[in-house]
């Protein structure tokens, strides 16, 4: 069983530092879910609850490696302190969404626009866009949603859902036909993150 509510909102990331934008992308994740559970309400006139936001480290990443136990309480210490907040924190060794999944069913995962364009790689699926496509229904199909908020790249480039789609359709539309509706976008209006933690960490330097 899940240790977290089915429908809990889940934002992962190394949080190496955590910062407003990590905190604002939750909020947003929160108002904008709740503008979808409205909609499927079928009590009109009873407004859905904001689902509540945990955060997510791993002690691994596929693209960043480990982090030792020591590390891993300084970053949950933040977030006692962040803006809001105390926030409550999890610990895990899922590194993929694949498996984050099975450690919270039923959960939905808020996501930067960056991170979403990685679940679709086909690269983190044995360079299969077959095995991509047929995992992320899978995810679909055990109630599983992707909440993608908008990110401005190092370039300066703005990356949203569109992006994603985009980036699917290259390889195969129909396969965006498909997993779209696992995808929620959250309006450039309502989020949008221009500085990351790789950012901060080098203006501190």
């Amino acid at each position: 069983d899940s240790p977290l509510p089915k429908g809990t909102l889940i934002l992962s990331g190394s949080f190496n530092p955590l910062h407003k934008g990590h905190i604002r992308l939750g909020q947003a994740a929160q108002k904008v879910v709740k503008e979808f559970d409205d909609k499927q309400t079928e009590n009109k006139a009873k407004e859905s609850a904001l689902r509540p936001v945990i955060f997510e480290i791993s002690f691994q990443n596929p693209d960043k490696g480990e982090i030792g136990n020591e590390e891993a309480q300084k970053r949950v210490k933040q977030f006692a302190d962040a803006v809001d907040g105390p926030w409550p924190v999890v610990l895990s060794t899922s590194s993929l969404f694949s498996k984050k999944a099975k450690l919270f069913p039923g959960c939905w995962f808020v996501v930067g626009a960056d991170t979403a364009i990685r679940i679709v790689d086909p690269k983190y699926y044995g360079n299969s866009k077959l095995a991509m496509y047929t995992e992320i229904m899978r995810l679909y199909d055990a109630g599983i949603r992707f909440v993608v908020g908008a990110r401005v790249t190092s370039s300066g480039s703005l990356e949203t859902v569109t992006t994603i789609k985009e980036a699917v359709k290259a390889l195969d539309p129909e396969i965006w036909e498909g997993i779209s509706k696992c995808f929620i976008e959250i309006p450039e209006s309502e989020f949008r993150l221009d500085i990351s933690s790789t950012q901060i960490r080098q203006n501190e330097k």
